[in-house]
């Protein structure tokens, strides 16, 4: 054996590794109550799908979609395009109805407090401040804040990107 492939060799096992510690650490975060959009936005992806489809090959997120002919609101599909999720996917990923989060998403009242709505809220929460009521991002960063103590972030507004 040349010396050539002992090194690759090592270095493919030690990207294994780093791979596996990687999709661990997502599962974590995941089972921390995390939904996949906000794992994307905290690590910088712009897309959210190899996020969605770690968990979904981890089991933490079902594998039973059908095409399906819920597409979500209007408001949502350019969040959702520029992500790269489909609404089905979205819905699968929070564990939701897609009809049934179709209807409330719809609904004009932007005031709701149902789970899905919170959980839009938390993905989109600048969709919701251009469609309703302003949203206070110091009260939303607290409320995220306090939904688990186990983790701890922060988010810096950045003037030059206006994100």
């Amino acid at each position: 054996m040349t010396r050539w492939d002992k090194e690759n060799r090592m270095e493919g096992t030690a990207l294994r590794r780093i791979e596996m510690e990687y999709e661990k650490s997502l599962c974590h975060v995941f089972s921390s109550g995390m939904s996949v959009v906000e794992i994307a936005r905290r690590i910088g992806s712009v897309k959210a799908m190899p996020i969605y489809r770690t968990l979904q090959r981890r089991g933490l997120i079902g594998t039973g979609l059908k095409r399906s002919k819920y597409s979500g609101p209007a408001y949502l599909q350019n969040a959702l395009k520029r992500i790269r999720l489909s609404f089905i996917q979205w819905c699968n990923a929070w564990g939701f109805d897609p009809k049934t989060a179709e209807e409330e998403l719809i609904a004009l009242d932007t005031s709701s407090s149902s789970v899905i709505h919170a959980a839009a809220r938390r993905d989109f929460p600048f969709v919701f401040k251009k469609r309703g009521a302003p949203i206070d991002l110091d009260e939303w960063e607290r409320e995220i804040a306090t939904l688990d103590d186990r983790h701890s972030f922060r988010i810096d507004w950045e003037v030059s990107r206006q994100r």
